[in-house]
């Protein structure tokens, strides 16, 4: 029963989003006005032992959780109410899962937050999008600022308004300054904004082989690093602070795709992602592995290894590393998600499948202070949120 019901959610997924964007789900609103939508963020258990925020639709791939400097969680995503459109929304819990606070940003609008950070003074940095219009057909790019309690401090919509702009990824740049990432029908869209909220340069590279910023990493001289996918290969990009483009390169073979990417203690680059297999004289996908590339700071390939396989469709999301040097990684199969276990030099060590009909989707990993990992994803009706260890037990 269950691997019916995920290929029907598969086939939805893909008539309905592309290789870039698989996040961007259509919310289907009331004729309420936005503003006076309500959600309410509720924290429960199935029957697995699984802790599920209802109510909270997660953001996206690698970028939607992190851990805060007080050691807590925070999540963003679509909050919705029964069938209600989504609205863009901050949840902080506990490393249990136990929610401290939710708040609704952009209330007037309908939208969805996909990615966050937090700067030193634990400012928390929402961005995502919220639609112009009340057919919500017209993104625009969004972003917001909240204190460490959950209060907004500031709201705004960047670059045009006609030309449907989805943020994904929000970094610190300096200590008054952030970078911000996102798409525009396949060109890639770069924003640098201050602490207090104003636009300091707005860029977007016209080009047909960027794609959507799956990633986004500001590295430890600066240079911000783009994860994408172009061509079937995995695509980084460098950029200095002006948004001029340093270097570009692709990693293959063909279908070979880019979540995310992190920067090690060493200051070299380790790459996530997805390789595909086609079946002999055909289109027909065989199998999908987790690709793993660990990179020096620009770029040369110090090894590529690809994990995984008990499954047969497998995509990897997000990677965190260990204090020993050795990695932790979260994704998704066809029918569930996965938690694995490799070592330094990326040979695998364990791996977790899970096993619940209500989930269909592992994107985030984040190291939590006690060596654990918290995991979140996809569950029918919200979030799911595991805090489990590198066995995923």
């Amino acid at each position: 029963m269950k691997r019916i019901t995920n290929a029907i959610m598969l086939c939805l997924m893909f008539l309905g989003c592309n290789e870039d964007d698989e996040q961007a789900i259509t919310p289907t609103p009331e004729h309420t006005p936005a503003s006076e939508v309500e959600i309410g963020i509720t924290a429960s258990t199935d029957a697995l032992g699984y802790t599920v925020l209802e109510g909270c639709f997660i953001g996206s791939w690698n970028k939607s959780t992190i851990v805060s400097a007080d050691g807590n969680v925070l999540i963003v995503g679509g909050g919705r109410n029964g069938f209600s459109g989504e609205k863009m929304i901050l949840v902080k819990t506990t490393p249990s899962g136990e929610i401290l606070y939710d708040k609704e940003i952009f209330e007037s609008y309908y939208g969805r937050a996909l990615g966050l950070c937090e700067d030193s003074g634990q400012n928390i940095y929402a961005v995502g999008y919220v639609y112009n219009d009340e057919d919500l057909q017209n993104r625009v790019l969004a972003v917001a600022k909240l204190d460490l309690n959950g209060n907004i401090l500031w709201e705004n919509l960047f670059g045009p308004v006609d030309e449907d702009i989805t943020g994904y990824n929000v970094s610190v740049l300096t200590n008054d300054e952030l970078v911000v990432s996102g798409n525009r029908a396949g060109d890639l869209v770069l924003l640098k904004i201050n602490t207090s909220g104003e636009e300091i340069l707005f860029d977007i590279k016209e080009h047909p082989s960027y794609g959507s910023p799956n990633g986004m990493i500001v590295l430890a001289d600066g240079r911000t690093l783009i994860t994408s996918s172009s061509g079937y290969e995995m695509q980084l990009s460098w950029y200095d602070e002006n948004f001029e483009l340093l270097s570009k390169k692709s990693y293959g073979p063909a279908s070979t795709y880019g979540r995310s990417t992190i920067q090690l203690r060493d200051n070299n680059l380790l790459s996530v992602g997805k390789l595909t297999y086609t079946a002999e004289g055909s289109n027909t996908i065989d199998s999908q592995l987790v690709l793993l590339i660990k990179l020096d700071p620009d770029g040369e390939v110090i090894w590529n290894k690809t994990v995984g396989g008990t499954a047969k469709y497998e995509d990897g999301q997000s990677v965190k590393e260990n204090e020993d040097g050795s990695f932790v990684l979260n994704g998704y199969t066809q029918n569930d998600h996965m938690l694995i276990y490799v070592d330094a030099e990326g040979d695998e060590i364990n791996a977790k499948y899970y096993t619940d009909d209500n989930t269909f989707r592992g994107e985030n990993i984040v190291k939590i202070a006690n060596g654990r990992n918290v995991l979140t994803g996809g569950y029918r009706g919200g979030t799911f949120f595991l805090n489990v260890d590198n066995y995923g037990l």
